[in-house]
């Protein structure tokens, strides 16, 4: 947890990264798929004073930018579609991400499952979703307030719901690399602007997916609906940001953000207001929501 230098592979293939000092040549480390977990890089950068960085594919012919150790930067590794991106969750260590330019972002309380589709034809794509393409987004300082302490562990029920593959499971406040085999560019380049066509459901819930919609750059705001039997459903609006990955960077990316159609904020002075919801407006005494 001391770990000052992180890398968080989100992809489903293994990249390596290549620490740059003028001490020493050869700092290399081969960075797996990782999901919520992350490898240390405190072993390259610090003890060999590196300034910089850069990332390939394994036994590629090609390596990507540099990218500065002393500022955030972005850039694109070369063969495979995906961004390397340093953060700074917080002050005491920075985060290596290397993920695809279109992300998605849970921020419900609701462990979600996602399907990806063909732009064309609607079907939906058997792409390999391993848990490594997801992570707990407070891992790279991401989440609302209200979903901090919110448990990341995944439904009992998840796992039936992707049996037959090409499904990713999103727990409450994940973040998720969309696969390359599922993005549609708008201009050409991995720095382009991205755009997916994604089903939704709720796992805990009776109803299925959703129809699929297409999302990501240039796309509004839009709502998913989950219907299914027993009277349940599920709505999720779906919201799609584009920016640059870091400051005076080109590369952008797009981040997909899942969220409850109703949110509610106490701005009154007060202290803490009970607030009881209902889905009868005719009920006496409705259930309180905590």
């Amino acid at each position: 947890s001391a770990s000052k230098w992180r890398a968080v592979n989100l992809c489903d293939f293994p990249l390596e990264v290549e620490l740059l000092s003028r001490h020493r040549g050869g700092l290399v480390a081969r960075v797996p798929p990782t999901g919520d977990s992350w490898v240390s890089l405190d072993a390259l950068a610090p003890q060999h004073f590196a300034t910089a960085l850069v990332v390939r594919v394994p036994g590629g012919s090609e390596s990507s930018e540099r990218i500065s150790l002393e500022r955030l930067g972005a850039v694109e590794v070369p063969e495979c579609g995906v961004v390397a991106q340093l953060l700074a969750p917080e002050p005491t260590h920075r985060v290596l991400l290397l993920a695809t330019p279109l992300r998605v972002h849970n921020q419900t309380d609701l462990t979600l499952a996602l399907r990806f589709h063909d732009p064309i034809q609607r079907e939906v794509l058997m792409v390999d979703l391993p848990e490594t393409t997801a992570c707990g987004a407070a891992l790279l300082g991401l989440g609302a307030e209200r979903l901090a302490g919110m448990s990341a562990a995944r439904s009992s029920t998840a796992p039936a719901v992707c049996d037959g593959g090409g499904c990713m499971l999103l727990p409450p406040n994940a973040f998720g690399s969309v696969p390359a085999l599922a993005l549609s560019r708008l201009r050409g380049g991995v720095s382009g602007r991205s755009r997916t066509w994604l089903s939704a459901r709720v796992v805990d819930l009776s109803a299925g997916f959703s129809q699929a919609s297409e999302v990501g750059s240039g796309v509004g705001t839009s709502v998913i609906s989950c219907i299914g039997g027993d009277e349940e459903a599920a709505y999720l609006l779906c919201e799609s940001h584009t920016a640059a990955a870091a400051p005076k960077s080109l590369v952008e990316v797009t981040t997909i953000a899942l969220r409850p159609p109703l949110s509610l904020s106490n701005a009154l002075p007060i202290g803490d207001l009970r607030v009881d919801l209902s889905t009868d407006s005719f009920v006496a005494e409705p259930s309180p929501f905590a």
